[in-house]
């Protein structure tokens, strides 16, 4: 997609190659980040960024709230405690503070409470009711047969739609004389997202050459660790939507963009006033379009398609975590190990600038394989469990991973950039991040800002 844009735009044509290698670190690359060479462990560096993490997800005791468990009757469930865990401490009756000195006893507490329910409640109590992201663990060919698998059947890898053509024409891209030939050069994306999928989307959007403005807001919890990597190239500004002056600078910054990322709940924009029908206005006030990228867990169509999701919770609710633990030779789902399918996300594109093309991809099944017991043999000391959270699962593979694929992890794949990340003397650290596995045969891809905190820079746009 990139190198048809470079060739319209820039009349270049060119070959592309891929590092397989290095899409397979991409999966992983919010772990792989150091800064000054210090890894995300550092204590130092996390009593930085977990004071971002307001709702203290990060805590021992709070942090099994996002685990899979067992029902009452023999199914399994991936509860989520989102950015704060308290709705769903106590719709299962846990109190949001814990009383137990050992990981063994929170988890047994978890399991005790979670075990008094049948998951199908669960999934009417934390999704309608308590409006909490959660998920019954189905294997594939019950989802298939499911009223939401139908409903987006059909859908593909992303989604077009043109609104407005008649009253807003094309316009050219912005003139730029860089000598880079970067796809995306010269425009401009509001990043409205948290965590890893749609930021990841913007991420990509900045080593692409958009500026990229990610607004967080200061009494909502961001997730501070994925802030090192995720926030790479991004100018972050900080902004209370629910406040007015808040609401009145995005609006100033939305008259500029040429793109806005939507990775929150379906809706949340709408309740903010920045939903589908103002943001057309604007752009028809304006006269020049704006393309609206959008992102969910469960697609646009169906029963679901407004519930709040996470990776974990699609991969229950697909199949993926019961296949992930039939090829472990287990008896029980296990969530896969890495974020695939926020790295691989799917957005929804409502462009409104571009011209329409026809969909170019196309979704192949994939083969399963007939003797996982060699790949297993890979990494003999990766043992995960249903009850392993994400981080201790993340934990368990990248020991593996480098004990049995250190090949994959060569200091030439990686490359570094300075970045504010609120050092106690004020100055710039080094980051160390994975270097785009695309590589151009004349486009030169980068970054032209490090990573940031939030607040790090003024609501405004470059000039």
């Amino acid at each position: 997609m990139g190198n048809a844009i470079v060739q319209e735009r820039f009349d270049v044509l060119q070959g592309v190659s891929i590092n397989m290698d290095m899409a397979s670190l991409f999966l992983m690359s919010s772990a792989l980040a150091t800064v000054d060479d210090k890894p995300l462990s550092d204590a130092k560096l996390a009593g930085r960024y977990l004071k971002y993490d307001l709702g203290r997800t990060f805590d021992p005791y709070r942090q099994l709230c996002t685990n899979m468990y067992r029902t009452r009757d023999g199914r399994f469930f991936h509860l989520h405690g989102s950015m704060n865990p308290d709705a769903s401490l106590a719709m299962v009756g846990m109190a949001r503070e814990s009383a137990f000195t050992t990981s063994e006893d929170m988890m047994e507490a978890y399991a005790h409470k979670v075990a008094r329910f049948d998951a199908e409640w669960l999934d009417v109590e934390a999704n309608e009711h308590w409006r909490q992201a959660g998920g019954v663990c189905v294997r594939a060919d019950e989802y298939a047969a499911s009223a939401q698998a139908k409903a987006i059947r059909d859908d593909g890898l992303y989604t077009l739609h043109t609104f407005d053509t008649d009253e807003l024409p094309a316009v050219p891209y912005p003139s730029v004389d860089t000598g880079r030939r970067r796809p995306l050069e010269g425009l401009r994306l509001l990043d409205l997202s948290r965590v890893i999928a749609t930021p990841t989307i913007a991420k990509l959007a900045a080593l692409f050459g958009a500026t990229v403005i990610r607004v967080s807001c200061p009494t909502q919890p961001d997730m501070g660790p994925l802030l090192i990597d995720g926030n790479l190239g991004k100018l972050d500004v900080s902004l209370d939507l629910k406040t007015a002056h808040g609401r009145a600078t995005l609006r100033r910054l939305l008259d500029d963009a040429d793109m806005i990322l939507d990775g929150y709940r379906p809706g949340a924009l709408e309740r903010l006033g920045f939903g589908d029908a103002y943001v057309r206005a604007v752009a028809r006030r304006r006269g020049r379009g704006i393309v609206v990228v959008r992102e969910n867990c469960y697609g646009w169509h169906g029963p679901l398609a407004s519930r709040a999701g996470w990776q974990q919770i699609s991969d229950c609710v697909t199949g993926v975590a019961w296949a992930m633990g039939d090829f472990m030779g287990l008896s029980e789902p296990v969530v896969p190990p890495l974020p695939n399918s926020d790295y691989q996300n799917r957005p929804r594109w409502h462009p409104r600038r571009r011209r329409q093309a026809r969909d170019p991809w196309r979704q192949l099944p994939c083969r399963r394989l007939a003797e996982p017991l060699s790949l297993r043999q890979l990494h003999p000391n990766f043992a995960p469990r249903h009850f392993d959270h994400m981080g201790t699962l993340v934990g368990k593979y990248m020991r593996s991973a480098r004990e049995t694929t250190a090949q994959l992890f060569k200091h030439a794949y990686f490359d570094t950039i300075e970045s504010d990340f609120h050092a106690p003397d004020g100055r710039l650290e080094t980051l160390t991040f994975l270097s785009s596995p695309a590589t151009f045969d004349v486009t030169r891809l980068g970054y032209d800002v490090g990573s940031c905190f939030p607040g790090a820079y003024p609501p405004e746009w470059p000039r």
